[in-house]
């Protein structure tokens, strides 16, 4: 499922597929169920297992993995 604008879509493409049709500056996989359009993070707060939880404008929050984590920190986002 996509989430854009209010809207969902359902797709039937595996995640990875649809993760490499989408522009990697823009686009992150923060989890394996989960892509994120970072224009669109409103902020990233680490937990107590130092895992971040991230919170779209439009409310929706996500944990990351650990290493998708380590990711955005190294990326200084």
């Amino acid at each position: 499922m996509i989430a854009a604008r209010e809207t969902t879509f359902l797709v039937r493409i595996a995640i990875s597929e649809l993760e490499g049709r989408l522009d990697p500056a823009k686009f992150v996989r923060v989890h394996r169920s989960a892509i994120v359009n970072l224009e669109y993070v409103e902020s990233m707060k680490a937990d107590e297992q130092s895992q971040l939880q991230i919170h779209m404008r439009d409310g929706t929050q996500l944990v990351a993995s650990r290493d998708a984590s380590k990711m955005l920190r190294d990326m200084s986002i």
